[in-house]
């Protein structure tokens, strides 16, 4: 979780959309932008790190929940 807020401390999570459906953010990876979509109770990144862990660990998608206020657990 330290992760994530520091992404968010530093600036690197753009809220693209964000409505009590959906949330969608732009996160900055390492030379690459990845994708955060939040819809209803189902999570998911574009980053290879998501792909693995398929949200069982979740990074990104905690930063994104976290930037928009939502709730942090599901």
């Amino acid at each position: 979780m330290k992760n994530a807020e520091k992404l968010i401390a530093d600036g690197k999570v753009e809220i693209l959309n964000n409505s009590k459906e959906r949330t969608e953010a732009r996160v900055e990876g390492t030379g690459v932008h990845h994708t955060v979509i939040i819809e209803d109770e189902k999570e998911r990144c574009t980053c290879e790190w998501f792909s693995k862990y398929q949200g069982k660990r979740a990074v990104q998608t905690y930063a994104g929940r976290k930037e928009t206020g939502q709730s942090l657990t599901k």
